[in-house]
């Protein structure tokens, strides 16, 4: 739902930049973050912070409901070379804004589904931009479902069946 509160999500904790998430979060004091830990305590980066939501564990229904009434996956991301936070992402319909690092731009296009970033500037002023304006959230969050079903497991099923038919 495009209509209520606008809340950012972040998960997944291997390679996180949190020096640039605390960034962040003191740079947009007015939008809300959810923090999801996992099982490890990295709550004391976060006591300053007013606008922050810290989560442990949870079990995968407890995540979908909070991914589901999120809008924007935020990844601040050293490097990777895939991603189950940015799959997943997509497929709950956020908006992924991330580290233009690894094989993100596999997954994520510039501007469609959600914005990579080299500069914490342009992720702040992204996340801006897409807290005041609804109808190009709304917008986004739809492309990222249709993102989703296009990296489905049957879709990569057949191009891969297509790419060892080629040799």
């Amino acid at each position: 739902d495009c209509n209520t509160k606008f809340n950012v999500i972040c998960m997944g904790n291997m390679e996180r930049n949190y020096t640039l998430l605390c960034d962040i979060l003191s740079k947009l004091p007015a939008l809300h973050f959810h923090i999801c830990m996992g099982i490890g305590d990295i709550s004391q980066k976060f006591t300053s912070f007013s606008n922050v939501t810290l989560y442990g564990y949870m079990e995968e229904a407890e995540l979908l409901e909070l991914m589901q009434s999120s809008d924007v996956s935020l990844n601040l991301m050293n490097d990777t070379v895939g991603s189950n936070v940015i799959t997943t992402s997509l497929a709950s319909g956020l908006v992924v804004l991330a580290s233009n690092v690894g094989s993100i731009g596999d997954y994520i296009t510039d501007g469609k589904e959600g914005y990579l970033f080299n500069d914490i500037n342009v992720a702040i002023e992204k996340l801006r931009i897409l807290s005041e304006n609804t109808d190009l959230l709304c917008s986004m969050k739809k492309n990222a479902v249709t993102r989703a079903e296009e990296l489905s497991l049957d879709n990569f099923c057949q191009w891969f069946h297509q790419l060892v038919s080629l040799k």
